[in-house]
């Protein structure tokens, strides 16, 4: 028998037929179109982060970029940037238009994206409403709201697309502050904008991942907050961050999602390879580019960097001081105490985020003043009693989690357990007297602190209508001895008990890393060292300096719970030991690199002893190693060291010296705490000195 179908019938079932497949094969493939597709595919993305108008290199990042576009021939070559570009530096800050020199450079330097950093609008909506309109490339923003039609609205993404047809969407998210609910610049530049939550708005753009093969996060977060990201969006491929300037030289994955950042301050870029098996990653790497190591640069570029350089009225020099201020304590009180004396203040407050700068030199010029002061603050003035003082040091401290505000006029004590509950504060002149509760005193803080700190204060506040950069020229060309006393150490904190706290000894000396952490031996430095060398029978021991924490007391004859040490070093609860042997001319070049990074001790020891010899400019020239016996260090004699696990890791560059490697089971936390368990009492032992800095003795050999 025999079956005739009408022809209308048989083209029916032939579209049916191409129909079905094509929605198989939809549902198989990527967004793409997969018969445009190769086998294999990869995508090279470099990256920078929180340039801060450092302009000098931005020639030889373009130039690295460039290069591999010219010779990567079997690969896509992007470039992206995770914001702040805007204000560090005063050719850019201080031009006219501001930030004209990075809007112009940046337009050269063939970025493929960017998303806002809060920094961006440092120079007000206006002049970023120019840089906006005027970018060659996309600014992304997802998470920001514009009230008004005076401020564009970001695009919340861009989607870039290869010569082989794969798609790469990329989301651009800024911070916002969880205490003032905006991102950390002054309130009067967000008008009309609305920030909202990075992460839960991010979460609403998943189908990203659907709308494209490849998909990115570009964000200005911070990097506890990328990884946060991570953990709720795997949906994600590469997040590529900003904000925290951290340097991330091995990139892991979280939850799948590769997690990186560059540093800052133009010092480094990024580099991510992508490989693609018909349109899905199944490889992703990351590392960093030292900049420094670049020696080609784009000519073009390096002739407009040095046009912008050449500025005769930021190079002149206003005042030569009687050596160089280092550090943000030294800079911190000297910050104050231009505010305090040329406004007739009794008391001046300014917070550490907003001393941008970590040196002054011997001479100074104008660029040197507004490098540290970039944020165009002005002084602003209230009538405060003790307790409303109080009020703003407790919300600052609760803030930071730490002791941040710089203060010149008094001197402030803060007593606080160690989940930062604050329990007292006392002010007192620097003669230990306490300030007079009944009284009001005249207090300054910049504007950034005026308009997002909260604290009590009746009195609403005066602006003297006049820039710390301003204030700050005022009092060098002025003061005939503004170096006295900023040395000394203005901001206290102790540790106070709460209940339920698990006590494992006491101490009858007081435990401290003194005013600088990197000033010397200290006996908080000495107390880490001894315990990791008894507990790893390590010859010597080293510890970072930089993980004290400065300006914390544990006072004499108190009792030591296990909670204050957590307090006391940071990191310690994360960080282990890396034990191996070392000859001692491999371990004598470490300690004086590491002494040259500081101009200072970088390192507290147990089990020997060390001299920094520094020249007559302060640089250190060479450091003697002696044995805690008094031996000398000896060349080809293995010892056996204990070093901190992190540093070893990303900064030592000790993999070739040092050998028989082992990594201690528990933290620096825990092998602290046991140590005390067992001498039960810390004694004036770890007041020793272990460390001296000695000038004009030796000269560079």
């Amino acid at each position: 028998m025999k079956i005739k179908m009408k022809k209308t019938s048989l083209t029916l079932w032939i579209v049916t037929i191409f129909i079905l497949i094509g929605l198989i094969w939809s549902c198989n493939g990527t967004s793409s179109e997969q018969g445009q597709l190769e086998a294999e595919a990869r995508i090279i993305i470099f990256h920078v982060n929180d340039m801060h108008a450092k302009i000098d290199n931005f020639a030889k990042i373009a130039w690295v970029v460039a290069q591999e576009k010219k010779t990567n021939t079997n690969a896509d070559v992007f470039f992206f940037n995770a914001g702040d570009n805007f204000s560090g530096n005063p050719i850019v800050d201080q031009y006219e238009p501001k930030g004209e020199p990075v809007r112009q450079l940046m337009n050269r330097m063939g970025f493929n994206a960017m998303t806002l950093g809060n920094h961006e609008f440092d120079y007000g909506q206006e002049i970023l409403k120019n840089f906006i309109e005027k970018a060659t490339f996309p600014v992304l923003c997802a998470n920001i709201k514009v009230k008004e039609d005076s401020f564009p609205q970001t695009r919340p993404f861009t989607i870039l697309k290869t010569g082989k047809g794969i798609k790469i969407a990329v989301l651009g998210l800024i911070e916002v502050s969880k205490d003032t609910g905006i991102p950390s610049t002054h309130p009067q530049n967000l008008e009309g904008l609305t920030f909202l939550d990075p992460v839960e708005t991010a979460l609403k753009y998943r189908y990203l991942k659907k709308e494209a093969d490849v998909f990115i996060a570009l964000t200005h977060l911070g990097y506890e907050t990328d990884v946060k990201l991570a953990k709720e969006m795997g949906e994600l491929d590469v997040i590529i961050g900003g904000d925290s300037h951290t340097l991330v030289k091995n990139p892991e994955e979280t939850n799948g999602v590769l997690i990186t950042q560059a540093g800052g301050s133009a010092k480094y870029q990024g580099r991510i390879e992508l490989v693609l098996e018909y349109g899905r990653v199944i490889k992703k790497s990351g590392k960093v580019i030292d900049v420094a190591s670049i020696k080609n640069e784009i000519p073009e570029l390096k002739e407009k960097i040095a046009k912008f350089n050449d500025n005769p009225v930021l190079n002149q020099v206003i005042a030569t001081l009687p050596r160089p201020v280092k550090g943000k304590l030294e800079l911190g009180n000297l910050v104050t105490d231009a505010s305090r004396n040329i406004h007739h203040l009794d008391i001046m407050f300014h917070n550490t985020g907003g001393i941008r700068s970590n040196q002054l030199e011997k001479t100074v010029k104008l660029k040197d003043i507004y490098s540290l002061h970039p944020f165009s603050n002005q002084v602003i003035q209230f009538e405060m009693t003790p307790d409303e003082i109080r009020s703003l040091i407790t919300y600052d401290y609760q803030k930071a989690k730490m002791l941040d505000l710089r203060v010149s006029g008094v001197e402030y004590v803060v007593t606080a357990s160690p989940g930062h509950n604050v329990k007292a504060i006392r002010l007192q002149d620097r003669k230990g007297r306490l300030l007079d509760e009944n009284k009001t005193y005249k207090v300054g803080m910049n504007s950034y602190i005026a308009a997002t700190y909260k604290f009590n204060h009746r009195d609403a506040g005066k602006s003297l209508m006049v820039t710390l950069a301003d204030t700050m020229v005022r009092y060098l060309k002025e003061g005939k001895d503004v170096c006295s006393g900023i040395d000394r150490r203005r901001t206290f904190e102790t540790i106070a008990a709460d209940e339920q706290m698990t006590r494992v000894g006491e101490t009858q000396v007081e435990i401290s890393c003194g005013d600088d952490p990197f000033a010397g031996s200290s006996p908080a430095g000495n107390l880490v060292t001894d315990a990791l060398r008894d507990a790893t029978g390590a010859d010597i021991a080293t510890y970072p300096s930089k993980q004290q924490r400065p300006g914390l007391i544990i006072p004499t004859n108190t009792p030591l719970y296990k909670e204050f040490i957590g307090k006391l070093y940071n990191f310690s609860h994360k960080n282990k030991a890396i034990i191996g042997q070392i000859n001692g001319s491999d371990l004598k070049q470490f300690l004086l690199k590491r002494s040259k990074y500081k101009n200072n001790s970088d390192l507290q020891v147990s089990g020997m002893t060390y001299t920094i010899h520094l020249d007559s400019k302060g640089k250190v020239t060479s450091v003697d190693c002696y044995l805690r016996s008094g031996e000398e260090i000896n060349d080809t004699t293995v010892y056996k060291v204990s070093f901190n696990d992190y540093e070893f890791n990303k900064y030592y560059n000790l993999d070739t010296k040092v050998h028989e490697r082992t990594v201690s089971s528990k933290t620096v936390e825990q092998i602290v705490i046991d140590y005390i368990k067992e001498k039960r009492i810390i004694t004036d032992s770890i007041n020793e000195e272990r460390i001296k800095i000695k000038r004009n003795k030796k000269v560079n050999q």
